[in-house]
């Protein structure tokens, strides 16, 4: 009975003059980075830049192997550029991971700076803590300077 009440109550909306029924879909994620370096000079909201924030902090999760050098890139520029707006301290446990463990010693160089554009003390003390067993004295010199 609840059934066919529900049935005719859907069916007199839908004949209701002016109501609309469309399907939702999803839409693709907004690509805030693309969307900011259209246009740098608009006016972004408090939650703007915390989803920026959440964005790229998002892409620095997961295997090391898949953080993409762009990430590493806009993590350092809008760190280093927008460091009062942009909350990048949740990036921090991976920028250390891919620091320490990625086979690509260009990718660990994004990742010290990266870490030190942020200015994070207990990442910057991860990182020095591998002083010692450096391998590249490249790197070496970076995390002293870092």
């Amino acid at each position: 009975m609840k059934r066919v009440l529900s049935t005719i109550a859907l069916a007199g909306l839908l004949s209701t003059p002016g109501f609309r029924v469309s399907a939702q879909v999803a839409q693709p994620p907004t690509d805030l980075v693309a969307e900011y370096m259209e246009n740098d000079n608009s006016y972004r909201s408090l939650t703007w830049w915390k989803a920026l924030s959440a964005d790229l902090t998002l892409r620095t999760e997961g295997e090391v192997d898949h953080i993409a050098p762009e990430t590493l890139q806009n993590i350092i520029y809008f760190a280093s550029q927008l460091s009062p707006k942009v909350d990048l301290g949740g990036a921090v446990p991976g920028l250390v991971r891919v620091f320490c463990s990625h086979p690509d010693q260009a990718y660990r160089m994004m990742a010290l700076a990266a870490l030190s554009a942020i200015g994070d003390r207990t990442g910057l003390a991860e990182i020095s803590e591998s002083y010692e067993t450096e391998q590249s004295s490249r790197i070496r010199k970076m995390s002293l300077a870092a």
